[in-house]
């Protein structure tokens, strides 16, 4: 498949905001990040699913099993070793040490699973939202955006504790996948409508000077209603204070990123800067990104705390700490983004 630099800039500018969102718990700017980043990786996951790279179900089961679940189990293992290894030697208590590792099966965000690696929740929900839209790919558009709006209503209120029975405890993230699903479906859709990728990136360009715009309008609306929606945490099926202000923000958020991507790849058609070339490969390895980046965060948070004699939760609060920590993370884990791609091209070939 085709790749577009749009797409990979603003998956590389996503795992960013996730890296930020991760440190800095204050402040707007947290609030920012958290209310369209998650939503962003289903909506471009959405743009570039692809209906006829698929003989049946059986073929798509085999396909993101070994792109999706595979690496999912492996990073979880493997950080999990890092994650005993750290309380070990940090002489922390390890009561029922291997129950993060089976929580790896529940692949939850939430309630205190995965605390070894919380951000690997993404990846089973992400295949959960997949797999829904899989058995609907031939049906109509209206059919598909009644599905959405259902799923929607149902998601949003099995987290909003509507029931007596507590929905947040399912395995794989279902509750969020339903109401994290028009996302990935909007986003293939449009696509759709537009006749591709490449169709669909021809269509923004012919708004010219006006994209600059929507992106600055779309930022700023973004800004007020995070404010004054609070902090959203899908992982943690957290919605804000309303659920219609957490859907408008996130599409906000969305349209904001994406033009801005398209700004980017415009501007890196005429210029060649290393930022671009940087910003791309992190985009394309944004998998590894997502899987590595929390257990270095953990480690870099309480040495820049010892650094500037201070605690980790001021680091989280403080602007200066938490940009520092943010730069080291951002090091550290390209240089194992380097290690792992290798590692895992190797692999891929072998079991293909």
């Amino acid at each position: 498949m085709k790749r577009f630099d749009y797409i990979d800039y603003a998956k590389g500018l996503g795992m960013l905001c996730v890296i930020w969102g991760h440190i800095m718990y204050a402040g707007l700017g947290a609030k920012v990040v958290y209310a369209f980043h998650i939503p962003l990786f289903f909506f471009l996951s959405g743009m570039v699913f692809s209906r006829d790279r698929y003989d049946g179900v059986i073929t798509f089961l085999k396909r993101r099993v070994s792109s999706l679940l595979i690496p999912y189990a492996i990073f979880s293992v493997l950080t999990w070793a890092f994650w005993v290894f750290f309380l070990r030697i940090s002489h922390q208590p390890m009561d029922e040490c291997w129950k993060p590792l089976v929580e790896t099966l529940l692949a939850r965000g939430s309630e205190g699973y995965l605390v070894h690696n919380v951000p690997l929740w993404f990846v089973p929900c992400l295949f959960v939202v997949e797999l829904l839209y899989f058995f609907m790919r031939n049906c109509s558009v209206m059919v598909r955006v009644a599905l959405s709006l259902l799923f929607a209503w149902v998601g949003c209120t099995m987290v909003r504790g509507v029931w007596s029975y507590d929905f947040t405890a399912l395995p794989w993230s279902v509750d969020v996948a339903l109401f994290a699903f028009p996302f990935y479906a909007l986003g293939n859709l449009l696509v759709e409508k537009a006749g591709g990728l490449r169709f669909f990136e021809e269509r923004i360009a012919a708004y010219g000077k006006w994209t600059l715009l929507v992106m600055l309008l779309c930022f700023l609306l973004l800004c007020v209603g995070a404010g004054w929606n609070g902090l959203v945490s899908m992982g943690h099926a957290m919605l804000g204070k309303t659920v219609v202000l957490f859907y408008l923000n996130a599409f906000g958020g969305i349209v904001a990123v994406l033009l801005f991507c398209f700004c980017l790849q415009s501007l890196s058609s005429v210029y060649s800067c290393r930022f671009f070339e940087w910003l791309r490969w992190w985009g394309r390895n944004s998998f590894i990104v997502m899987a590595t980046h929390n257990p270095v965060k953990g480690i870099v948070v309480m040495a820049v705390s010892s650094m500037f004699g201070t605690v980790p939760s001021v680091v989280n609060r403080t602007l200066l700490y938490a940009a520092v920590a943010f730069l080291i993370v951002v090091l550290i884990t390209s240089l194992l983004m380097y290690c792992f791609n290798g590692l895992f091209k190797r692999f891929f070939t072998i079991v293909g």
